[in-house]
């Protein structure tokens, strides 16, 4: 998202997401298995809807796509593959939760890394899984936003890679 605002001069948006993003990786250091700290709902929810707003601003009236049925000022095509894993875990669960009629605050075990590590992942390989899906589609938004598709073939080695060793310790 801060290579996004940048490209397209939003200079302060770029900024507030490196700052984002060092929050990230600080933290990420004291939260990697086993954890020594957690961040809580109250952090994860506010660093996510800032990453989420953030990623509004940048990717406006950008690179549109003309086939479109709808105007929208905002790219969806570069929005979506980026925040992937988070969007498309939470669109299944609350689908999951409204069709068996439970409460959309129920937690249950439906959400993507318990699903890995009920099928017997460890904890390690699931994150490392989520990172390479993450990545992989990141680099897609990126792909669509920059027009160039190198950026794709380069992370879906790394990503084949990623898988290459996960199933090689298993």
């Amino acid at each position: 998202i801060s290579f996004i605002s940048f490209q397209n001069n939003f200079l302060n948006e770029g900024i507030l997401g490196m700052i984002i993003a060092g929050a990230f990786l600080g933290f990420l250091k004291y939260n990697y298995y086993p954890s020594s700290i957690l961040m809580g709902d109250g952090g994860s929810y506010l660093l996510g809807s800032s990453l989420a707003f953030l990623s509004l601003i940048p990717t406006s009236n950008i690179n549109q796509v003309e086939f479109l049925p709808f105007a929208s000022n905002i790219n969806l095509l570069v929005i979506y593959p980026i925040l992937f894993v988070p969007l498309t875990d939470m669109i299944l669960v609350l689908a999951k939760r409204i069709s068996s009629g439970s409460s959309i605050f129920h937690p249950d075990r439906s959400h993507l890394h318990y699903c890995l590590l009920d099928n017997g992942i460890s904890h390690n390989e699931t994150v490392k899984s989520i990172i390479s899906i993450s990545f992989i589609f990141s680099s897609i938004g990126l792909a669509i936003f920059t027009r160039n598709i190198y950026i794709v073939l380069f992370s879906s080695l790394i990503f084949v890679f990623q898988l290459y060793g996960i199933k090689k310790r298993s």
